[in-house]
């Protein structure tokens, strides 16, 4: 139970912090010669909250 309450933790957290970069307007960073888009960093947090809420725990 403690692992799903930590999942849906993320998962909120996750998009809390996709709305909160896109309202004040950082879209991108710089890494070595990429550039990469906030919001898919935090939908992959958010995909990995949701697994950890949806995999069934080990009894």
């Amino acid at each position: 139970m403690e692992r799903k309450i930590k999942g849906i933790a993320l998962l909120l957290f996750s998009i809390l912090l996709t709305l909160g970069f896109d309202a004040m307007d950082w879209t991108w960073f710089r890494f070595a010669f990429f550039e990469i888009w906030w919001a898919a960093i935090f939908i992959l947090l958010g995909a990995v909250g949701l697994a950890m809420t949806l995999w069934p725990e080990d009894q």
